[in-house]
């Protein structure tokens, strides 16, 4: 499996200099175009967003595509290939779709393999395998033995907890949750536990503001089920192009019965004008989170967020406005936190592998998760003060 040439492995391990690197490359340009086009013709059958990149930034990324294929044209190494799809792709301006660096593609073999069968596929494919160990050695990253390499540390991304006394001695309990991934299980019953003790108190504060995502579990398995005495809903609805590239991950998840035609949709005026369009089938989609207490938290909840709140921690953002079951604080989210895990594809020659939101999550309202994000309850200009508001807004009840 890792049969290479000798001369790229000692040249991969060597300084670079410029001559070097002119002759570090593996992939033709023909090769190289031939990857592009393969990429380009599976997002335009099935990326839910080339209406929303053009509303809200302006960009055309489909009329853009002889545009991209001259800077392919133009890359005299693999190292320039790699740096100008990555370039391409961060103009759909969605922080789900980017090309997997070879450190990300070492540290989530594992995730991959339970995300679904499908993914499994395309992400454990032989010749990705291959290649991507050459990436590892022409970009210099660190294979961690094939296992994660997101681990707990005790640096700042640490989730925190504390409780906070108030001006007027107010006790309020405080959780600071930089992302939804790589605690252990020990933090996990850490945050359990602090959550259960956290119902003797009359308010709870958490905070995600910076919190860039991770998984749905962590929050609907560890952080709210401590907080509900009952069951708890929020309904959703979910577009898909239903290309030929992303419908068998669909049906990976759902079978071919869970999909519903798109004139099924009504009343169609409440939804964005492309759907007709673009989209072949929606979703009703029901996120329920069951209590794993009896007594639930009957406090005031306030949920601290910002710009950069994205992924799954834009979901929990959501499920707490539209469940009603606390108050958000700060300024409007970054979205996508609606909807399945991003689709995947290996690029042929390259095995570069990238991925793609494969649908359009709706919020309640009808408007696109990902264009309108989440708006707080409560917004303020300068999220960085969303503490002291809250704080401010506690020491007032």
């Amino acid at each position: 499996m890792k049969k290479y040439l000798t001369l790229l492995f000692i040249l991969a391990l060597l300084p670079i200099t410029a001559s070097e690197e002119d002759m570090n490359h593996k992939f033709t340009q023909m090769q190289k175009i031939e990857d592009f086009n393969y990429l380009y013709k599976i997002l335009k059958n099935n990326y839910p967003y080339f209406y929303v990149n053009k509303r809200v930034n302006n960009t055309d990324w489909l009329a853009n595509k002889n545009e991209y294929i001259l800077e392919i044209k133009n890359t005299k190494t693999d190292k320039q290939f790699y740096k100008v799809m990555s370039d391409i792709l961060k103009q759909l301006n969605n922080g789900h779709t980017k090309v997997f660096s070879p450190k990300y593609y070492y540290g989530n073999r594992g995730t991959f393999e339970k995300v679904g069968k499908r993914w499994a596929k395309v992400f454990l494919n032989k010749h990705s395998e291959k290649m991507y160990d050459y990436w590892k050695q022409l970009l210099n990253s660190n294979k961690k033995n094939g296992k994660s390499n997101i681990v707990s540390n005790n640096n700042k991304l640490d989730m925190v907890t504390k409780v906070i006394t108030t001006s007027d001695n107010t006790e309020v309990p405080y959780i600071k949750i930089p992302r939804f991934y790589g605690f252990n299980k020990k933090e996990i019953k850490h945050l359990k536990d602090f959550l259960i003790e956290s119902k003797r108190y009359n308010n709870l504060i958490i905070d995600i503001r910076g919190n860039g995502g991770g998984s749905d579990d962590y929050y609907m398995k560890y952080i709210v089920p401590p907080l509900l005495s009952k069951t708890t809903t929020v309904d959703y609805k979910i577009l898909y192009r239903g290309g030929k590239y992303t419908l068998p991950f669909l049906y990976c998840r759902g079978g071919k019965k869970w999909l519903k035609p798109i004139n099924k949709l009504k009343p169609i005026n409440d939804y964005p004008k492309e759907t007709l369009k673009e989209f072949k089938y929606f979703y009703n989609s029901r996120y329920t989170i069951e209590p794993d207490t009896k007594t639930g938290f009957k406090g005031k909840l306030y949920v601290l967020v910002d710009n950069k709140v994205f992924s799954s921690a834009d979901g929990f953002a959501a499920f707490v406005k539209y469940s009603k079951i606390g108050t958000l604080v700060g300024s409007k989210t970054g979205g996508d936190g609606i909807g399945m895990d991003p689709c995947v594809v290996a690029l042929p020659n390259s095995g570069l592998i990238v991925s793609f939101p494969i649908g359009c999550g709706l919020n309640p309202d009808g408007k696109i998760n990902f264009e309108d994000k989440i708006t707080p309850n409560i917004q303020i200009k300068n999220s960085k003060n969303a503490l002291n508001k809250t704080l401010d807004i506690i020491n007032k009840l």
